[in-house]
């Protein structure tokens, strides 16, 4: 597993957090936790979309969660909790597919390939 524990585990999630948001652009969604001072910068969560489905990574109490989803005509169909593993496998098969069509999403790979 990748996340061996959970220092391993918050890296983890700044790490392909912020490079994922910041190479899929409009395709990703990142949220912060606080509102002021140090907290105001602290990644919560990042949702990246891509076709049909909708992958979520957060942290939540010092813990990793990741759900993949799977939207039809703009309704949630249904929310699968993964293994981070899993999480990351499943968003590099998704991100693969869109390389074809997306630069955004061939860069957002390699990234994760690299960091990953």
């Amino acid at each position: 597993m990748i996340a061996a524990n959970q220092g391993d585990g918050q890296i983890l999630f700044r790490v392909v957090g912020e490079g994922l948001g910041d190479a899929l652009g409009t395709f990703a969604e990142r949220t912060y936790a606080g509102r002021f001072g140090k907290r105001a910068k602290e990644l919560e969560s990042i949702s990246v979309e891509l076709g049909e489905r909708v992958f979520t990574m957060t942290m939540e109490r010092g813990r990793l969660t990741a759900v993949i989803a799977l939207n039809s005509g703009g309704i949630r169909i249904s929310n699968e909790r993964v293994q981070v593993d899993v999480w990351v496998a499943k968003l590099r098969e998704e991100l693969a597919n869109e390389a074809a069509h997306s630069e955004a999403a061939r860069l957002a790979l390699e990234r994760l390939a690299l960091e990953g």
